[in-house]
């Protein structure tokens, strides 16, 4: 991953034709702080566009005749760089750098001896700004990795569907399957309204055919209590059936996920 580019301008390596070309430049107090770098560090750099700096050798022809009639082991010769080398951050140019040793250029009309701009940039390396490499978070990969599982699974248990013995008993995705159970619901809670109110009744009217008139004050706490003793009782079945159920769809679930082969 990338982030954004902190430092948005573009670097210039100076190739040897604009740095002999700066230090050559008088000194100046609007001299911008790129060039006066480079005055001071005079950096050699090798212009490889046009032509190839010769090979320099360190030691004497005699010396040379002398490691010959050593017994040495062969070594290939090094070549001298063929490329720019890396230059420190300080020794770098910016385009102010180069628009003022270009408005410099165009006052100093009277050198005979003038060169364009493209001249002394002929050779020279630019550096594009680069965006900074963040590293991936590990809590990132690892969840999108569960969620690509989870994905795999869940399309892997559709297309098994229709061969899966286990799951055609759950057939959850169908119109069928969501109409039981939304009938299923709907007569548990009828079932619940219907016992509740007859348990009320019970204690309002049949208590009094059992032993006689009472009085409706009476009558009308017998009913409450039955009903709300008949509605616990409801209530308790009611939920634990509704936890058989969620374990039997939890097995069920469990079994299909292990199905799929990784």
């Amino acid at each position: 991953m990338k982030s954004a580019i902190k430092d948005s301008k573009i670097s210039i390596v100076p190739s040897h034709t604009l740095i002999s070309y700066i230090d050559k430049m008088e000194n100046c107090e609007d001299m911008p702080d790129g060039v006066k770098r480079l005055r001071l560090e005079k950096v050699e750099l090798i212009q490889t566009d046009k032509e190839d700096v010769p090979y320099c050798s360190l030691i004497t022809n005699e010396e040379c005749e002398f490691l010959k009639c050593l017994d040495l082991d062969p070594t290939e010769p090094k070549n001298p760089p063929k490329s720019l080398p890396d230059c420190s951050k300080d020794s770098l140019l910016r385009i102010k750098d180069l628009m003022w040793v270009w408005n410099k250029m165009q006052q100093d009309k009277s050198d005979s001896t003038k060169m364009h701009l493209h001249e002394l940039l002929s050779g020279c390396e630019l550096i594009y700004p680069q965006n900074e490499e963040i590293p991936r978070s590990e809590e990132l990969d690892r969840r999108c990795n569960l969620l690509k599982r989870q994905q795999e699974n869940r399309e892997y248990k559709a297309m098994t569907k229709n061969v899966d013995n286990i799951r055609k008993t759950h057939p959850e995705n169908t119109i069928a399957y969501q109409l039981k159970q939304l009938n299923r619901q709907g007569l548990a809670v009828i079932q619940f309204i219907i016992t509740v109110l007859s348990a009320f009744a019970f204690g309002l009217e049949g208590v009094q055919l059992m032993i006689g008139p009472l009085q409706f004050g009476f009558r009308l706490l017998l009913g409450i209590i039955f009903g709300l003793i008949v509605a616990l009782a409801e209530i308790y079945f009611l939920a634990k059936k509704l936890n058989e159920d969620n374990q039997q769809e939890t097995e069920v679930e469990d079994k299909t996920k292990h199905a799929k082969m990784d």
